[in-house]
């Protein structure tokens, strides 16, 4: 790990000017920037920071949020928002556009922030989030990801998707597409999609076809045009409710009836998939109780009690117009 002798040396300045640039000394602005680019570029934090951080609570919360449209995040910010006022602390919100360097980058820059807690929704949890997480030694919970050296609130993405489908399938469908997404988000491109595939192997001699698309309903709306060409499946299932109502698009574009011709169901809940029309059939996630939980672990964590290492929060299942009944 980088030291402020190895900060010096690459600023090109005095170890003393590190250290009152660190205490919040007066040095000049050319200089603080050489500095604060050394310290961004290697995310350094010193040690006795990080310690001065576990003893004293700033009552300041920061919350990293990949995307500032995604309905997930703003859910989830509802339920730790309604707690954090309860409890008497503030909190701070960052973006990252789905970018994981700039997830880590927020750990270490809300460290510098002195906050007392970080929730942190973050695309997937790689080396280099753990390695953040332990060097800033500020109490972390991973919101929708989980990974067995950190604590986390968690969705039941693999059961959702199974019983999901498996109800579904009930309907007598056969010839199904699923579309996902990239497998670097474990919980909706790996587990969602494990749940939902075990259960068209399990339960019924059926055909499926999986398309791997994005989380944008633009890109949903383009990849539903060129499938629409060729694709003659009963059953679209839908990674996101946003991909759903984004295939809902592409079919009443191309003329293709929904549920008569064409059945579409989603995940996620969103308030949306209950406005369309046909409104969508899919599965509610608790994002509201996902951050309640979240922020009840974190403030356990900041003063010192034990917390489980994983938390699963429920589902609930909702059948709406736009999945037929072929039985």
């Amino acid at each position: 790990m980088i030291t402020i002798n190895d900060i010096a040396k690459i600023a090109g300045v005095a170890k003393s000017t590190v250290s009152r640039y660190l205490n919040g000394g007066s040095i000049s602005s050319t200089t603080a920037s050489k500095i604060e680019a050394v310290i961004k570029e290697h995310n350094y934090v010193p040690s006795t920071f990080a310690q001065s951080l576990k003893a004293k609570n700033s009552r300041l919360i920061g919350f990293i949020i990949p995307r500032l449209d995604s309905r997930a995040a703003i859910a989830t910010l509802e339920g730790i928002d309604k707690k954090v006022q309860e409890h008497d602390y503030q909190l701070l919100i960052a973006n990252t556009n789905q970018s994981t360097e700039e997830e880590v980058r927020r750990i270490y820059a809300f460290a510098k922030e002195k906050v007392s807690g970080i929730i942190l929704m973050a695309t997937e949890i790689t080396e280099k989030h753990i390695q953040a997480v332990k060097e800033v030694g500020i109490p972390t919970i991973f919101v929708g990801q989980e990974h067995e050296e950190v604590y986390s609130v968690v969705h039941d993405d693999y059961q959702a998707g199974f019983e999901f489908t498996r109800q579904l399938l009930a309907l007598g469908h056969r010839k199904i597409t699923y579309f996902s997404v990239a497998e670097n988000d474990h919980a909706v491109g790996v587990l969602r999609k494990k749940g939902v595939l075990d259960a068209i192997k399990q339960e019924a001699p059926s055909s499926v076809d999986v398309v791997e698309t994005t989380f944008s309903m633009v890109d949903a709306i383009d990849i539903g045009m060129s499938q629409l060409e060729s694709n003659h499946d009963s059953l679209w299932i839908a990674a996101t409710d946003n991909i759903a109502v984004g295939l809902l698009k592409a079919a009443h574009t191309m003329k293709v009836a929904v549920p008569e011709q064409l059945s579409l169901a989603g995940f996620g809940g969103y308030d949306i998939s209950d406005y369309v029309y046909p409104s969508l059939s899919t599965v509610h996630f608790r994002y509201v109780e996902a951050g309640e939980q979240s922020f009840h672990y974190l403030d356990q964590l900041i003063k010192g009690e034990d917390i489980p290492k994983k938390t699963v929060i429920d589902f609930d299942i909702y059948h709406r117009e736009s999945v037929a009944d072929l039985t």
